[in-house]
């Protein structure tokens, strides 16, 4: 709610309680959540907004959560009334594109759904995280010691399914979740290979979880970008050309860096050809998974296979589009050639003429344009040093 003044107040209230409140402010505003403060420059000037999250849809529930995808955010400014730049409105469409999501944990859970299942709990999880795509916004007012865990979201980008299986009498959740990273994250052409520190474009971390009863079974994969310095530059349709822009000596120091014993799969792009692997290696591990909750008999196992190939599939596609903004491509058959000879143009028109827009956006909602020199040592304080990306290179 917004007073004539520009004074700020934020609660959750019941409808009764809101027409008791509203003659006291000159705007009042319903969200679901705030993702936190996002602070820009304009000009000579700063310019701060809260971005809330107004329009969501629950993708469903599981023991500890209910998990929603976010489909409409707003920039409400903590100033006088500000014009919404080009940028803002850039980011918007990032957000409400459907690949967002938080989760509302029950009373007393702490659940965390930028966290896979083992790290439930674990407070060394709090920040650094590398799912955690808004925690620059967190930034702000934890650094006047507000608990942000009972006042803002964190959200993940990516694609969350969840079904309802039944095994006998009881019902079981089944859960695909998949996190993209935010650690060098962009759009296909515009974000290729490895950094220095060893961290690659596309890199996403899948998880297939079971719960039933009080019974959880985890299964994780990850794939990224080939390790490489590499790059794919310019308007290329169907086959692509690929250039080292390193030496195979210069790419050791970011590739002994990489966590050993890891089940990784990546093709050239980490789409649909990884995802139809990943989906393979899951499979067979779900029934492993099925048999440490006591799960076995065929019907029931059937079950659950049926579910999670719909979800991989799904999955596939979803992921394809984060990254390509298409759906994947699909095959050798006639009908799948034209349908993917159309898709491969509009990925190409889509990255020459507005990923680079999208890449900004992006870069704004992690790094933001204020964090530089010394605010961003500032920030860095409260932080580890994975938490604001790359803010010595953001000046």
């Amino acid at each position: 709610a917004f007073s004539p003044t520009a004074r700020l107040a934020g609660a959750c209230t019941a409808p009764e309680e809101k027409e008791v409140i509203k003659g006291q402010y000159g705007k009042l505003t319903d969200a679901y959540g705030c993702l936190g403060e996002l602070r820009l420059k304009s000009g000579g000037t700063s310019l701060s907004f809260l971005v809330l999250v107004t329009g969501c849809t629950s993708v469903g529930r599981i023991p500890d959560a209910e998990i929603y995808k976010i489909t409409a955010t707003d920039f409400y400014p903590l100033q006088e009334e500000a014009k919404e730049e080009e940028r803002l409105i850039a980011l918007k469409k990032i957000l409400n594109s459907g690949v967002f999501y938080f989760s509302w944990p029950n009373d007393g859970s702490r659940f965390d759904l930028t966290v896979r299942t083992q790290k439930q709990g674990d407070d060394s999880s709090e920040w650094g995280n590398s799912f955690f795509w808004n925690q620059l916004l967190h930034v702000p007012l934890r650094q006047h010691q507000v608990r942000c865990c009972d006042w803002l979201l964190k959200v993940i980008c990516g694609v969350v399914t969840i079904r309802t299986v039944y095994a006998s009498h009881k019902q079981a959740k089944a859960c695909l979740i998949s996190r993209v990273s935010c650690e060098r994250v962009g759009a296909r052409f515009h974000t290729r290979g490895v950094n220095d520190d060893g961290h690659v474009s596309n890199f996403v971390e899948t998880e297939q979880t079971i719960y039933m009863d009080d019974g959880v079974s985890s299964f994780v994969q990850i794939r990224g970008s080939v390790p490489l310095f590499w790059e794919q530059p310019g308007l290329q349709v169907g086959s692509h050309h690929l250039r080292l822009h390193r030496g195979l000596e210069a790419n050791a120091p970011a590739f002994d860096s990489f966590q050993k014993g890891t089940l990784r799969m990546n093709c050239l792009d980490c789409l649909y050809r990884t995802n139809t692997v990943q989906s393979f290696i899951a499979l067979e591990v779900l029934h492993l998974q099925l048999k440490t909750l006591g799960l076995s008999s065929k019907p029931i196992v059937d079950r659950f296979v049926e579910s999670f190939k719909a979800m991989w599939s799904l999955n596939g596609h979803s992921l394809s589009k984060v990254f390509t903004g298409s759906r994947a491509l699909e095959g050798k058959a006639k009908v799948g050639k034209l349908k993917d000879g159309a898709r491969s143009m509009s990925r190409t028109i889509q990255s020459n003429f507005f990923d680079g827009v999208k890449q900004e956006a992006i870069k704004l909602l992690l790094v933001g344009d204020v964090y530089s020199e010394e605010a961003a040592d500032k920030a860095g304080m409260l932080l580890d040093s994975t938490a604001l990306l790359g803010r010595v290179c953001s000046g």
